[in-house]
Order: structure tokens, then C-alpha cells, then sequence
């Protein structure tokens, strides 16, 4: 979880320092905030032990993310809600569902429908298995391989 926070205390200098990257401020200074209070949080999870400790942890992680979202709005410069949206939509292009397509679901086969052609392939095999060495068909030899059965020999 340091390696979160060390990021986006990256991020807020580089904010600091190239001032046009940042597109909306009052997003930045909210990520800003958030640091803060993440780094101010993690020295009181440190010192105190328990419950209270795992519950820091889990506030830390809260303002983490929300760290990393005002972070990436302020640089982008569009508000939470065209973010929310935008990821809206780029899930529904991962999934390859449209607005006007509605979802079908295909019908998993039942096992027995599954299991029938496997037995009858196990039942009845197509190559037919020799077991008299006596009648099986003999491997045809290069002509200038008569050292013997082995080519390593």
C-alpha cells in the first residue's frame, strides 16, 4: 500500500512543479488532502495497536482510491461524473454489449449430453490395438541401415 501513496505523492509534484498538466485544481487539492491525511493516518496506525489499527488500514486504502481518481480527473480535466461514465462505457466495450443488443446467454449442455459421445469414443476405439508382436506390421528400414535394430548400435 506505501507503493499507492508513493505514486501519487509523485503525481502531486509533478502537479506542483509543471502547473498546466493540472487541468482542474480543486480536484488536485482534493487528491492533495487525501495524501495528507493518508500519511497522517499511517503514523497513527503505527503507533497504536488492535482494532483500531486494521481500521486505518482500510481507511488508508479508501483514500488511496479516491487519491487516484481526483488525481486522474484533475490531470484529465474532466469531473468524476465523465469519468464514471466514461468507465461505463469502456466496460461495456470489454464485454461487447451495445444499448440497443440485449444479452443472451447461452445454455450450458447438460453432462449426460457432454458424457455420451465421450463414453462412445472410450467403447469403441477407431485404430484398431495389436497385441501379438507375431503379426505386427514390420517398420520399413533406410537401405543403408542394417547395423542393427537400434541406429544407436
Amino acid at each position: 500500500m506505501q507503493g499507492v501513496t508513493t505514486a501519487l505523492v509523485v503525481a502531486i509534484l509533478i502537479g506542483l512543479m509543471f502547473p498546466n498538466f493540472v487541468k482542474n485544481r480543486s480536484q488536485f487539492y482534493g487528491a492533495f488532502g487525501a495524501v495528507l491525511v493518508i500519511i497522517l493516518l499511517d503514523g497513527l496506525g503505527v503507533m497504536v495497536q488492535g482494532g483500531l489499527r486494521v481500521a486505518v488500514y482500510g481507511i488508508n486504502s479508501l483514500l488511496q482510491v479516491a487519491g487516484l481518481v481526483l488525481i486522474a480527473s484533475s490531470v484529465s480535466g474532466r469531473t468524476l461524473g465523465e469519468l464514471g461514465a466514461e468507465a461505463v462505457g469502456a466496460a461495456r466495450d470489454i464485454r461487447g454489449q451495445d444499448d440497443d443488443e440485449p444479452i443472451i446467454k447461452a445454455k450450458r449442455p447438460s453432462d449426460a449430453a457432454v458424457r455420451e459421445p465421450l463414453r462412445r469414443q472410450v467403447d469403441e476405439p477407431s485404430v484398431p490395438i495389436v497385441l501379438d508382436p507375431t503379426n505386427a506390421p514390420e517398420v520399413p528400414r533406410k537401405p543403408g541401415d542394417n547395423k542393427g535394430p537400434l541406429p544407436f548400435e
